[in-house]
Formats: structure tokens, C-alpha cells, sequence
């Protein structure tokens, strides 16, 4: 080091963090969940235009020594070491503590803690944490985070329409993943999941139909339409008839990235050129109609 510069900063960082929700000197308690947690205005309002307009505005809060928050006390204490020291441990954080302080720093303004936080949940997302993390990456607006999280349903399409964690999908994310011609699973299976999720979540008529309005019927075959879509009822006689009538006529299928055989890919490029006559990817099965009757 030169001798004409002096570089104490880890001196700094350490005698700050002594401050984190220590009661000496403290000039502010938040009361979260029932708990009383100290803190420092001017530290704070420097780290924080929220907190600076809270505690040094013109709301009433600046005038109150003790201020109650309705947030996760946990998220809370972790924003607190994070403004103090400008660090956090985020192997030692549960996945709903980070989502939580996510929420927080989003709330707060804290955009370089926010992108820190999301980029780190945007390389953990696994089958456990994907339905909640794209969750709020949707409330919070956070489009790349929800993109990732849209990338890995599609490559987990067999595993996630499975019963016990498509069910947690929130609405409108599931209306957008149905959507994505990329998530690619057998199409009666996409409609048993939407079907059990449907009355897993007592969906009101209006969202139901739209849910089923976007399950491509014309990918099933003869056998699960009459099979498992009637016996459902979901779709009245007339409509069931519309679609394999729809069907017997399409030339082009719309395909969600694989064909309905298995293991077997299709290219996106050959599926816009296909035709009934050529295309060993189409359905020329004829039906028969009398199975209807």
C-alpha cells in the first residue's frame, strides 16, 4: 500500500456493523411482529430515499420514536445488516427469507441489493422454488428473473404439471405459461393439470375458462378426447364435436416444441411448413365418429 493513501474500510464496515440493531444511541424503533428493533435515522436515510423521506420528511413518522412495520421480521433484520454493512450471507438464508428481503428491497429501493438478490435466485431455481420465486418475480415486476423461471417449467414441463406443485401456480402465471408454445408436455396431460388445478383452487368460472380456453385439444387424440375430456365434462357436446371436426381439417398442428410421439423432437422450422399429406409429425388419423354417438 502507498503511503499516501490509508485504506480502513474494513475497520469502517466492522464498527458500522457493531451498530446493526444495537440499542445504543439509537434515535428510531421499528416495531415488527411484535418486536422492538433499534436503529440509527442517519444511517438509514443515507442508505435509503425511503427512509430518508420516512424519517425526515414530512409524514408523521418522522416525528415518532417508535414506527410499526407490517413485514416479515426476519427480511427485516436481514435489510438492517445489509444497510449497515453493505453485505449479506445468502448461504445462510432460507429461500422464503430471501424472497422476503427481495420484497423489501424492492419496497425500499435498494435496486443493487434487489438485482443481487435476484440474480442469485435466478441460478437456485430448482423444482421446489420455481412456482414461488417466479411468483415474485411477477408482483415485483422483475421481467429477466421471470423469464428464467418461465425457461425452467419449459424444460421441466413432464415434472411440473405434476398434481402437488402445478396446483401452487398462481393464476396468472399459469394462464402465461400455458400460453408459451415452448412448454412442452403430452396435451392431455397439460389438460388433467389445468383440470386439477381448476378444482384444487376453485377457480371461478370466467378464469377456468379461460385456463381450458387455452389447452390446444386438437393435439389429443380421438381416444382422449372421448375418453378423458368428455368424461369431465368440460367442454359441452357441441364443442367436443367442433374440435374433432377442427381437427380433421387442421394441417398445420399448434405444436408446443415436441410432437406427440415420444421422444421425438420438432424442428420449430419445419413445424410452419408441414402439411397433413407430408408431414410424418400430423395426425391422419381418421376419426370415427360413431365412437361419439
Amino acid at each position: 500500500m502507498s503511503s499516501t493513501e490509508i485504506e480502513q474500510t474494513a475497520v469502517l464496515v466492522a464498527q458500522l456493523a457493531q451498530l446493526c440493531l444495537n440499542a445504543d444511541n439509537a434515535d428510531v424503533t421499528f416495531i415488527v411482529k411484535g418486536q422492538h428493533l433499534p436503529a440509527h435515522r442517519i444511517i438509514l436515510a443515507t442508505r435509503s430515499e425511503y427512509f430518508r423521506a420516512l424519517l425526515f420528511g414530512a409524514l408523521k413518522e418522522s416525528k415518532q420514536n417508535e414506527i410499526t412495520l407490517d413485514v416479515s421480521v426476519d427480511a427485516f433484520r436481514y435489510l438492517m445488516k445489509y444497510i449497515y454493512t453493505g453485505s449479506l450471507s445468502l448461504k445462510q438464508m432460507k429461500i422464503g427469507d430471501i424472497l422476503d428481503t427481495l420484497e423489501l428491497a424492492h419496497q425500499y429501493g435498494f435496486i443493487d441489493l434487489q438485482k443481487a438478490l435476484a440474480n442469485h435466485l435466478g441460478k437456485v431455481i430448482g423444482m421446489n422454488n420455481v412456482c414461488v420465486i417466479l411468483e415474485t418475480a411477477r408482483l415485483l415486476d422483475l421481467t429477466e428473473l421471470s423469464s428464467t423461471c418461465y425457461t425452467f417449467m419449459d424444460g421441466n414441463a413432464t415434472s411440473i404439471i405434476q398434481p402437488y406443485k402445478f396446483r401452487s401456480i398462481a393464476y396468472e402465471a399459469l394462464f402465461s405459461l400455458l400460453q408459451r408454445d415452448t412448454f412442452a408436455a403430452d396435451e392431455v396431460d397439460i389438460f388433467n393439470a389445468v383440470h386439477g388445478w381448476c378444482r384444487c383452487n376453485e377457480a371461478e368460472p370466467d378464469k377456468a375458462e379461460k385456463l381450458y380456453n387455452l389447452v390446444r385439444f386438437t393435439l389429443m387424440s380421438q381416444q382422449e378426447l372421448l375418453n378423458v375430456v368428455r368424461s369431465t365434462n368440460v367442454l359441452n357436446p357441441n364443442r367436443l364435436l367442433d374440435v374433432m371436426a377442427e381437427k380433421e381439417k387442421l394441417t398445420i398442428l399448434p405444436f408446443r416444441g415436441v410432437s406427440s410421439l415420444p421422444e421425438q423432437i420438432v424442428d420449430s422450422n419445419k413445424i410452419k411448413q408441414c402439411n397433413a399429406s407430408s408431414c410424418s409429425c400430423s395426425r391422419n388419423d381418421k376419426i370415427d365418429w360413431s365412437l361419439y354417438e
